[in-house]
């Protein structure tokens, strides 16, 4: 995090570092690009699915944990 005082009464927040290392944990499987941030289907329940296993589904909160703080930081 890095904090930057470009006046005297303003604060900037950065956090660069932190989302870059945090892109670099993802696995392969994950590298891409996508034209929008959701699909039709992003609310469906596919009945299917297989299950996250118990080391993926600790990965996904990991992350999932790590961007919501970030999202809150840039906020403030």
């Amino acid at each position: 995090m890095v904090l930057d005082y470009p006046t005297r009464d303003a604060v900037q927040i950065t956090m660069y570092d932190y989302i870059k290392n945090m892109l670099v944990e993802l696995p392969p499987v994950m590298d891409g690009e996508s034209r929008t941030r959701a699909t039709l289907h992003l609310f469906e329940l596919n009945e299917e699915s297989v299950k996250l296993s118990e080391k993926d589904a600790r990965f996904f909160n990991k992350l999932h944990g790590k961007i919501t703080f970030s999202m809150q930081e840039s906020k403030t």
